[in-house]
């Protein structure tokens, strides 16, 4: 009996946000790490400076602050983005069993939200034409009963093979459903 609830347990799909669903961050990583170096060696060097006209409004504020007060803003703008992108991808995890899909959100604090596969009505793909490229889209996932999305799962990897999967998986479920109440 242990070996059977193990065993229909055994998680079909496991995935999380594809770390290309972060491409417009990943793509400003390059520009916001230059920053400080860019700064760095502008204060620094001797001979670099450019003949500019004068800054004006928020450009003459930043240029006159002081070199560190520049590096720290600007490193830590590279600590955000870097800590953004990580989270974006942690904070969600979705799964699917031979019973239940399931979507967990959090890292500190969770909120998980279920539902079994007998119950599906119908798993929906959306896809950008930008998430297309990429290879990534949303599955939508819509309970018996229910208007709105039960379970959205967003920026997966793969995404037609993921709603095959649900659809293939709901499908079986609701034929078990049908014969063990035969």
């Amino acid at each position: 009996m242990e070996n059977q609830d193990t065993q229909t347990n055994q998680a079909i799909i496991e995935a999380r946000p594809a770390w290309r669903n972060q491409w417009m961050s990943l793509a400003a990583l390059p520009f916001v790490a230059a920053v400080p170096v860019w700064v760095t060696a502008w204060y620094t060097l001797p001979g670099l400076s450019l003949p500019l006209p004068p800054p004006q409004g928020l450009f003459a504020a930043i240029a006159s602050a002081s070199i560190p007060s520049l590096l720290v803003a600007s490193w830590g703008a590279l600590g955000f983005l870097i800590l953004r992108v990580l989270y974006l991808r942690y904070v969600d995890h979705f799964r699917l069993d031979e019973n239940r899909v399931a979507h967990r959100h959090g890292i500190v604090a969770r909120n998980q939200h279920s539902i079994r596969l007998a119950a599906i009505r119908s798993v929906e793909l959306k896809q950008s034409i930008m998430q297309r490229i990429l290879g990534i889209g949303d599955i939508l996932i819509y309970a018996a009963g229910s208007n709105e999305a039960e379970v959205a799962m967003k920026g997966l990897s793969r995404p037609l093979k993921a709603q095959e999967s649900i659809k293939a998986a709901s499908e079986a479920a609701s034929t078990r459903q049908a014969v063990e109440s035969d």
